[in-house]
C-alpha cells in the first residue's frame, strides 16, 4: 500500500478509492482486527497527504459461502467498521452472476438494504452498490433497476462504472436518465466491447452523454480514474495524464 499511495500522490491526487478486493486489492483485510488497520492506514494516508473517499468492496470475497446471507452480513459488518474508521463511503458489489434464476439478484438486495440502513443509522456511513457491471446479479441497466426496487431505500446510491455501464445493450444516454438521479459516484474507464481496460476516451462509451449529464444533474457527483492493477506506474502515470486531459476537455465542452 505505500508504494501505491506514493505513486498516487506523486501524481497530483489527493482523494483516493481503496480497493478491498481479497487479491485484485489485497491493502486492507476485513478480518483483521478493525482499530489496528484503521490507526495504520490513517498513518499512511496522512504520511502522503491523501484523503479515502471510499472502500470499494466485494464481502462475498471473504465468505465460505458467498451466497451464505449471515456470511455475507457478518464481513460487511467489519467493513462497515472499518469505513467509518476511516470516514468515507462504502460501496458494495451484488455478487457473481447467477445465471436463470432471480435468487442472487434478491439476495443482493437483501444485503444492500440491510448494509445500507445500518451504515445510515449505526455509523454514519453513506454506502452505494456498483451497478451495472458484468458478471454480476445486476449486469444490465433493467436489472439494477431491479435490484433497486428490491432494495426499497430510496436514498440507495450507485457506484456507475462507465466500461461496464452499457452491458446489455442500453446505450450510455438512456441508461444515464433511467438511473441517473440514483448515481452518487462515477468511475472512469473505457471498454471495446467486454475489453474494459481502456483509459477514458480510447473506447467505445459515450463520454458526450455522461458530459451532459454531469452538467445537469444538481447533485454533486465523485468523478473517479480507475485504472487496470496490470499496469506498471509508468503505465498508469501515462495514462493518468491522458484520461484528465481527456475529461478535461470534455467536462469544459459541456
Amino acid at each position: 500500500m505505500e508504494a501505491a499511495l506514493s505513486h498516487i500522490a506523486a501524481l497530483g491526487f489527493i482523494d483516493v478509492e481503496i480497493g478491498v478486493l481479497g487479491d485484485f486489492c489485497p491493502h486492507l483485510d476485513p478480518q483483521a482486527p478493525v482499530n489496528e488497520t484503521v490507526a495504520h492506514c490513517v498513518e499512511a494516508f496522512d504520511r502522503h497527504g491523501l484523503r479515502p473517499v471510499a472502500l470499494n468492496t466485494a464481502p462475498r470475497i471473504y465468505c465460505d459461502d458467498p451466497r451464505d446471507r449471515d456470511e455475507l452480513l457478518t464481513v460487511a459488518h467489519r467493513l462497515l467498521q472499518l469505513t467509518a474508521g476511516l470516514h468515507c463511503d462504502l460501496i458494495l458489489d451484488v455478487g457473481e452472476r447467477e445465471e436463470g434464476t432471480d435468487a442472487g439478484l434478491r439476495r443482493a438486495a437483501d444485503v444492500a438494504r440491510e448494509v445500507f440502513r445500518r451504515g445510515r443509522e449505526q455509523y454514519g456511513v453513506t454506502v452505494s452498490v456498483e451497478a451495472p457491471h458484468r458478471g454480476m446479479n445486476a449486469q444490465t441497466i433493467p436489472e439494477t433497476l431491479r435490484l433497486l426496487d428490491l432494495a426499497g431505500e430510496d436514498a440507495l446510491g450507485i457506484t456507475y462504472d462507465t466500461s461496464h455501464a452499457t452491458c446489455g445493450g442500453v446505450p450510455a444516454e438512456e441508461g444515464l436518465r433511467l438511473i441517473g438521479d440514483r448515481i452518487t459516484r462515477v468511475q472512469a474507464r473505457d471498454h471495446r466491447g467486454n475489453d474494459v481496460h481502456f483509459t477514458p476516451g480510447d473506447g467505445e462509451y459515450d463520454w458526450p452523454a455522461l458530459a451532459r449529464f454531469l452538467t445537469l444533474n444538481p447533485r454533486p457527483v465523485c468523478l473517479e480514474l480507475e485504472f487496470d492493477g496490470r499496469l506498471t506506474a509508468n503505465q498508469v502515470a501515462d495514462e493518468v495524464g491522458r484520461g484528465r486531459e481527456f475529461l478535461g476537455r470534455l467536462t469544459s465542452a459541456s
